[in-house]
């Protein structure tokens, strides 16, 4: 999903993933599918437009914390969601890791509108969504 910023870059990805050779190709398709049901689920869409600025897995260093989230989607200079993939089941930790991109965040001048962890499920090719306001 790191070389997914928007919509129009979901082609290239598939093809730079169907070229890997250290890849099973059982394994590629459910990555094919997951992806293509992350950028075109109706509540992570616009996160994806080709309208909208995002940066993925980028390292963010303030007040002496650093952080990579999986995905901020600017909406506009000062409005962002953020999403954090997870894979295997929900953790405490995960809604506590997410908070903290929040609070990095709005320290930083955002407002946060919304964190989404987003967890899948290779084994049934299925997502689940966890939004926090």
């Amino acid at each position: 999903m790191s070389q997914i910023v928007n919509e129009s870059d979901y082609k290239k990805a598939t093809l730079k993933l169907k070229a890997r050779n250290d890849i099973s190709q059982e394994l590629k398709e459910k990555i094919l599918i997951l992806s293509k049901k992350i950028i075109s689920n109706k509540d992570l869409k616009a996160c994806f437009s080709n309208k909208i600025n995002a940066v993925c897995e980028k390292e963010i260093f303030s007040n002496k914390k650093l952080i990579i989230p999986d995905r901020i989607a600017f909406l506009n200079k000062k409005e962002v969601i953020i999403i954090d993939y997870k894979t295997g089941t929900k953790q405490k930790k995960d809604t506590q890791q997410i908070g903290l991109y929040k609070e990095t965040l709005t320290e930083m001048g955002y407002t946060v509108l919304e964190t989404i962890l987003v967890y899948l499920s290779p084994s049934n090719l299925s997502l689940e969504l966890v939004h926090n306001k």
